[in-house]
Protein backbone atom coordinates (compact mmCIF):
# COMPACT_ATOMS: atom_id res chain seq x y z
CA UNK A 1 0.00 0.00 0.00
CA UNK A 2 0.95 3.71 -0.67
CA UNK A 3 -0.06 6.79 0.32
CA UNK A 4 -0.14 9.81 -2.18
CA UNK A 5 -0.86 13.68 -1.38
CA UNK A 6 -0.88 16.04 -4.00
CA UNK A 7 -1.77 19.94 -3.85
CA UNK A 8 -5.10 20.49 -5.76
CA UNK A 9 -4.18 24.45 -5.35
CA UNK A 10 -1.57 26.73 -4.82
CA UNK A 11 -3.54 28.25 -1.64
CA UNK A 12 -2.66 25.24 0.27
CA UNK A 13 -0.25 26.81 3.09
CA UNK A 14 0.41 23.95 4.63
CA UNK A 15 0.46 20.11 4.55
CA UNK A 16 1.03 17.94 7.97
CA UNK A 17 0.91 14.00 7.74
CA UNK A 18 0.97 11.95 10.52
CA UNK A 19 1.21 8.28 10.20
CA UNK A 20 0.46 5.60 12.89
CA UNK A 21 0.37 1.70 12.95
CA UNK A 22 -0.22 -1.37 14.97
CA UNK A 23 2.23 -4.01 14.89
CA UNK A 24 -0.25 -7.10 14.18
CA UNK A 25 0.29 -10.22 15.88
CA UNK A 26 3.57 -12.49 16.45
CA UNK A 27 4.72 -11.74 13.12
CA UNK A 28 4.40 -7.23 13.57
CA UNK A 29 6.15 -8.18 17.06
CA UNK A 30 8.96 -10.15 15.56
CA UNK A 31 9.45 -7.60 12.81
CA UNK A 32 8.61 -4.38 14.34
CA UNK A 33 6.26 -2.44 12.52
CA UNK A 34 5.73 -1.68 8.76
CA UNK A 35 5.39 1.91 7.30
CA UNK A 36 3.90 2.37 3.27
CA UNK A 37 5.85 4.49 1.38
CA UNK A 38 4.32 8.65 1.23
CA UNK A 39 4.57 10.35 -1.68
CA UNK A 40 3.86 14.50 -1.79
CA UNK A 41 3.95 16.46 -4.68
CA UNK A 42 3.91 20.01 -4.03
CA UNK A 43 4.77 22.90 -6.42
CA UNK A 44 8.90 23.34 -6.58
CA UNK A 45 9.43 26.59 -4.91
CA UNK A 46 7.65 25.60 -2.34
CA UNK A 47 9.09 25.77 1.55
CA UNK A 48 9.31 22.53 2.80
CA UNK A 49 10.39 21.06 6.45
CA UNK A 50 10.04 16.99 6.89
CA UNK A 51 10.72 15.67 10.13
CA UNK A 52 11.13 11.85 10.20
CA UNK A 53 12.16 9.12 13.69
CA UNK A 54 13.69 6.48 11.12
CA UNK A 55 12.99 6.30 7.11
CA UNK A 56 14.21 7.36 4.06
CA UNK A 57 13.70 10.76 2.91
CA UNK A 58 14.54 10.82 -0.95
CA UNK A 59 13.48 14.46 -2.51
CA UNK A 60 13.59 15.70 -6.02
CA UNK A 61 13.64 18.58 -8.09
CA UNK A 62 12.97 21.14 -4.69
CA UNK A 63 14.44 24.68 -5.19
CA UNK A 64 12.30 26.31 -2.21
CA UNK A 65 13.60 26.80 1.29
CA UNK A 66 14.03 23.42 2.50
CA UNK A 67 14.13 22.24 6.49
CA UNK A 68 14.53 18.17 7.02
CA UNK A 69 15.00 17.12 10.61
CA UNK A 70 15.69 13.19 11.29
CA UNK A 71 17.00 10.72 13.85
CA UNK A 72 17.70 7.98 11.45
CA UNK A 73 17.77 6.67 8.08
CA UNK A 74 19.26 8.29 5.26
CA UNK A 75 18.46 11.63 3.14
CA UNK A 76 18.94 11.89 -0.30
CA UNK A 77 18.13 15.30 -2.22
CA UNK A 78 18.47 15.62 -6.30
CA UNK A 79 17.86 18.63 -8.62
CA UNK A 80 18.14 20.67 -5.43
CA UNK A 81 18.31 24.25 -5.20
CA UNK A 82 18.05 27.01 -2.56
CA UNK A 83 18.80 27.75 0.81
CA UNK A 84 19.00 23.59 2.70
CA UNK A 85 19.17 23.00 6.28
CA UNK A 86 19.65 19.37 7.14
CA UNK A 87 19.93 18.16 11.10
CA UNK A 88 20.83 14.33 11.23
CA UNK A 89 21.65 12.05 13.73
CA UNK A 90 22.08 8.74 12.28
CA UNK A 91 22.59 8.15 8.58
CA UNK A 92 24.11 9.48 5.35
CA UNK A 93 23.57 12.42 3.53
CA UNK A 94 23.90 13.13 -0.07
CA UNK A 95 23.09 16.59 -1.97
CA UNK A 96 22.72 16.72 -6.02
CA UNK A 97 22.32 20.36 -6.73
CA UNK A 98 21.47 21.85 -9.98
CA UNK A 99 21.49 25.51 -9.31
CA UNK A 100 22.57 28.10 -6.48
CA UNK A 101 22.52 26.35 -3.02
CA UNK A 102 22.53 27.78 0.11
CA UNK A 103 23.68 24.40 2.64
CA UNK A 104 23.73 23.53 6.20
CA UNK A 105 23.61 20.14 7.09
CA UNK A 106 24.79 18.82 10.51
CA UNK A 107 25.10 15.00 10.89
CA UNK A 108 26.50 12.93 14.57
CA UNK A 109 27.05 9.73 12.79
CA UNK A 110 26.79 8.91 8.91
CA UNK A 111 28.61 11.09 5.76
CA UNK A 112 27.84 13.71 3.95
CA UNK A 113 27.98 14.35 0.44
CA UNK A 114 27.33 17.70 -1.72
CA UNK A 115 28.10 18.11 -5.50
CA UNK A 116 26.69 20.37 -7.92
Amino acid sequence: METRVETVSRMLSRIDIGVRTSQAGIVGWLTGPRFDPIHVEVPRDALVRIETASGTVHVDGLHGEQHYNAASGSIKLTDAAGPITIDHISGDVKVRATGPVDLIARTVSGDINASA
